[in-house]
């Protein structure tokens, strides 16, 4: 029964997350009026709106005026469904659970938002550094939460600011750092440093081929945010799964005080 309940909110929640990639970019309210279909503008009834199910049962295309959906939208409320299942299972009903969640949920955001705009929302950033802060500050390390934001954040800009120099054009955008002070919050500061050496790495694997084959230019402006997730993700299952190679030596606190 709580698989079954866990899939149900996991689906909502991705249908949620579809309606807020689509608006926050674009500064639409939240709480606007019915959705509508982005080609037709007619709105969206109920059965419209059903979880996986509208989407599966009308062939990926608006049934008002047979324009295509995008498969991002089905993508998106699988993954919820899918993170859902995967956090239930692994924390249960608890603290731990909300914290990894919200963690889980806006990281989703920022991903989708960032691929497909090069835009992260500060209050998405914001949402995951008040995270960290207040979760750890619970466990007796909010302090150390807040100085790793710090360094995290800091750390960013300065790369951000060397590497301008060196290339004499932006490199990171400034979303990229409030990401990485959030990151900070969640994962501790070295935690967050880890992301971005991983996240460094997916970069290189994914955009070399784009530049080999001259489907991106060198000077072509690449959203970075879904890699620095990417490598949050990794670390993040590393470490709770006791395969990050410093978490014995204690370099990532607020980690370990989370699995207690």
């Amino acid at each position: 029964m709580i698989t079954v309940i866990t899939a149900v909110i996991g689906a909502i929640l991705g249908s949620v997350a579809n309606m807020l990639i689509y608006r926050l970019p674009r500064g639409l309210p939240i709480a606007m009026a019915r959705s509508q279909c982005p080609t037709c503008t007619t709105p969206l009834n109920g059965w419209d709106l059903v979880p996986i199910v509208s989407f599966v049962t009308s062939f990926g295309r608006c049934r008002h005026c047979n324009a295509p959906i995008a498969g991002r939208y089905l993508l998106i409320e699988l993954l919820c469904v899918g993170i859902s299942l995967g956090l239930v299972s692994t924390w249960g009903i608890s603290v731990p659970l909300l914290y990894w969640s919200i963690a889980a949920y806006f990281g989703l955001l920022i991903f989708f938002i960032d691929m497909e705009t090069q835009l992260i929302p500060d209050s998405l950033s914001l949402v995951l550094l008040f995270t960290g802060v207040i979760g750890h500050w619970g466990t007796g390390s909010g302090m150390s939460s807040v100085i790793s934001a710090g360094v995290a954040g800091g750390g960013m800009w300065a790369l951000a600011a060397i590497t301008q120099k060196i290339y004499r054009r932006p490199t990171f955008g400034g979303g990229d750092t409030k990401l990485m002070a959030a990151l900070g919050a969640l994962l501790g500061a070295v935690g967050a440093g880890w992301a971005l050496y991983t996240a460094f790495i997916i970069g290189s694997l994914v955009t070399a081929p784009l530049i080999l084959f001259k489907i991106k230019k060198r000077t072509d402006k690449i959203a970075f945010g879904p890699f620095i997730i990417l490598g949050a993700v990794i670390v993040s299952c590393a470490c709770l799964t006791g395969h990050f190679p410093f978490t014995q030596a204690r370099l990532v606190p607020q980690l370990i005080y989370l699995q207690r």
